[in-house]
């Protein structure tokens, strides 16, 4: 599977999601207990990754973290790629440099 041995382009993170998002102001544990309950699938949850480098990088740590809570697989997540698009290139940037990583990005668990 693509995500199998991807890693995330931050180090941290906040259990809450942004005023922005699709899950605007819920926690990672609302969407996790969302997803195990089956009133959402991971098909809601989309993840996108861009591969750099050489190397896969997660841009939506929240929500892997979130289907990583409620024991979904990678190998069943909704993953978008999203390389090339210079949206998601830009952020990803500034996510590597807020964390100070390379494009290997970390690979560490929370």
């Amino acid at each position: 599977h693509v995500l199998r041995n991807a890693n995330f382009a931050q180090k941290t993170f906040s259990e809450t999601f942004s005023k922005g998002g699709r899950f605007a102001g819920q926690t990672i544990d609302n969407i996790a207990q969302a997803l195990r309950s089956g009133s959402m699938s991971s098909k809601n949850v989309p993840i996108d990754y861009i591969v750099r480098d050489g190397s896969t990088l997660i841009l939506n740590t929240r929500s892997s973290q979130a289907l990583i809570r409620a024991g979904i697989p990678r190998a069943n997540w909704n993953v978008v790629n999203r390389t090339g698009q210079q949206f998601y290139e830009e952020r990803l940037n500034g996510q590597l440099m807020r964390n100070n990583l390379t494009s290997t990005g970390f690979g560490g668990l929370w």
